[in-house]
């Protein structure tokens, strides 16, 4: 998805978690019937927020030549696994949004964020349980010091086991950045690559991030040696998926990609 609007919204820890923490909902400011479908659905699962509103970006609104000037780039030779073809401007735009929300995260000190887009579907058959597994989830993950936790994903791969882990797996190659908590810390590692200058979609770049992405070669971690800990995110997903995106092509309906429905990118 592209977005250009992103709300901050806050809630007590009393009402979902024991642990506090924030959510960030990202949609563009075009899409008023995004913006009024998502914050009814975080209102169903989290009653009673605080709702803030902050800018983010749209492909339309993007200038190349200035995308340039800022040292904005494509990286040398990506090539989109499944449709052979470079960058689409709608593409730089979402990562351009979810990179202002983690320099956000970065900038107020954020211990701990759940980042949504603005097509997000908390699963209704686990709303009964939906807070019980969220909070077993999200305890478990902040025991273990985590970077990033997917609530919502498209696994691409097996996950795979970690020790002692009763509610997490770690999280194979996996599309989608639908539904993720993330840590401070892990929003330093995400801004600290200087991934700006060259640009993969977003959802390519998280699990090369935590060292399953196929498509690009493997970090040495021998070469990274005590390093590793300091580059590559901690990611965990929970092992029972609680959102998803509204729509998906097997739904059958016609549906509008901001995305997709992109030129392009000259960078």
């Amino acid at each position: 998805m592209i977005f250009a609007l992103a709300w901050m919204i806050f809630f007590s820890a009393c009402q979902c978690s024991e642990i506090n923490f924030g959510i960030t909902f990202i949609n563009l400011d075009r899409r008023e019937d995004r913006k009024i479908w998502t914050k009814t659905e975080l209102l169903r699962v989290f009653p009673d927020v605080h709702i803030k509103r902050l800018s983010a970006v749209d492909a339309k609104g993007l200038n190349q030549t200035e995308l340039k000037e800022r040292h904005i780039g494509s990286m040398q030779g990506y090539e989109d696994p499944y449709e052979k073809r470079p960058l689409k401007l709608g593409e730089v735009a979402c990562f351009l949004s979810h990179y202002n929300v983690w320099t956000d995260i970065i900038e107020k000190e954020s211990p701990l964020t759940l980042i949504v887009e603005d097509d997000v579907r908390f699963d209704p058959h686990k709303e009964d349980l939906f807070r019980e597994l969220l909070n077993q989830a999200v305890t478990e993950f902040v025991d273990r010091d985590g970077d990033l936790l997917y609530l919502g994903r498209k696994a691409l791969a097996d996950d795979i086991e970690c020790d002692g882990c009763q509610h997490l797996v770690k999280p194979g190659y996996s599309y989608w950045t639908v539904a993720y908590m993330l840590t401070l810390r892990g929003a330093q590692k995400l801004v600290n690559t200087e991934i700006l200058s060259r640009l993969i979609p977003v959802d390519e770049y998280i699990p090369l991030m935590y060292n399953q992405n196929p498509t690009f070669d493997p970090w040495d971690l021998e070469e990274l040696g005590d390093k590793a800990n300091e580059v590559l995110l901690d990611a965990y997903s929970t092992r029972i998926l609680l959102a998803g995106p509204s729509w998906q092509p097997s739904d059958g309906d016609p549906y509008y990609s901001d995305t997709n429905d992109s030129a392009l990118a000259d960078l």
